[in-house]
């Protein structure tokens, strides 16, 4: 969290806090680039993950309207129309904003997940986020126990990191197992 918000402004990034202890993530709060007030409930984390996932979804369609396969590269192109237009050059300007990126800590998502519904719906949202992330801009940072972990399909997300954990054994097992052995290599961890 801190090296995102010393790398960047709340004009380029915006953070989304959920922790349903309402203890870790709580020191970061008065941040200015948090969007809301740290999430501590399933209902309330749902509601934020149907927003950024039509979010995500919208920025999908302007990204493909833009010819622009990131939001790095869609702000460079936004950049150059607004430079190119104060030098007097004559385009079709867009009513579009640079988009920022949006970073969401998720501190343990069982908790978050104890009702079997309210949990369903939560991991598929952020399954579908996680999809997109790369390409709209918008990440997940989210801590899970290895039994959680054990019933979430985690080759959804694009990065997988496990650290220091009392079920190693199961974790290592759940990375070995079919084809996520496979995938080891594209980015994941087993500390």
């Amino acid at each position: 969290i801190i090296s995102a918000v010393w790398r960047n402004s709340p004009a380029q990034l915006r953070i989304v806090l959920a922790d349903s202890r309402r203890i870790e993530l709580s020191v970061y709060r008065h941040l200015p680039h948090i969007i809301d007030s740290v999430v501590s409930n399933s209902r309330s984390l749902i509601t934020i993950l149907e927003d950024l996932l039509s979010e995500a979804e919208s920025r999908v369609q302007i990204l493909k309207e833009s010819q622009s396969l990131s939001i790095n590269r869609f702000n460079d192109k936004l950049q150059q129309t607004m430079t190119n237009l104060d030098n007097g050059e004559v385009h079709v300007s867009h009513n579009e904003a640079p988009m920022k990126h949006i970073f969401i800590f998720i501190d343990n998502l069982d908790e978050f997940t104890l009702n079997p519904e309210e949990g369903k719906t939560i991991i598929l949202m952020l399954s579908r986020i996680s999809n997109l992330s790369r390409i709209c801009g918008i990440h997940l940072v989210v801590t899970m126990s290895a039994t959680l972990m054990s019933q979430v399909d985690i080759r959804e997300y694009q990065c997988r990191i496990a650290l220091n954990s009392n079920y190693k054994r199961d974790i290592l097992q759940n990375f070995l197992s079919s084809e996520i052995f496979s995938e080891i290599s594209q980015g994941e961890m087993l500390f």
